[in-house]
């Protein structure tokens, strides 16, 4: 049921956003942005995977996931956002919980970048 909840607000555009959540925005027209925290599961990981190839035709891969008390403790993620432009992998190895790792993609020209992936941490 919350994979669905996940679901349908990424599909409307919406974020959902929460202190300790993964955070996801698809607008259809201007930006995709994906940022996920240490609480993040495989079946969300897929599901991402699959909503963004649908979408837009982006690639997600992830990979050295490792695990401690249901928490990701590190990872590495990769993104191809099959136009011929952008494409880069980012790694997290002291994922916490004021930690985030994701990327965005906008389409608009009053961005200063169209691409960016990495690690954000919460204040």
């Amino acid at each position: 049921m919350k994979y669905l909840f996940v679901l349908i607000f990424a599909l409307t555009g919406l974020t959902l956003n929460a202190q300790s959540q993964n955070r996801f925005i698809i607008d259809d027209d201007v930006t995709i942005k994906v940022m996920l925290t240490n609480n993040v599961t495989d079946a969300e990981l897929k599901e991402l995977r699959a909503l963004l190839y649908d979408k837009r035709g982006f690639v997600l891969n992830w990979s050295n996931i490792i695990r401690e008390n249901g928490k990701v403790k590190s990872m590495t993620i990769s993104v191809d956002c099959n136009d011929g432009r952008f494409r880069s992998t980012a790694s997290v190895d002291d994922f916490n919980d004021k930690k985030s790792i994701g990327f965005y993609r906008h389409y608009s020209d009053v961005m200063p970048a169209p691409f960016w992936i990495g690690v954000e941490e919460r204040k």
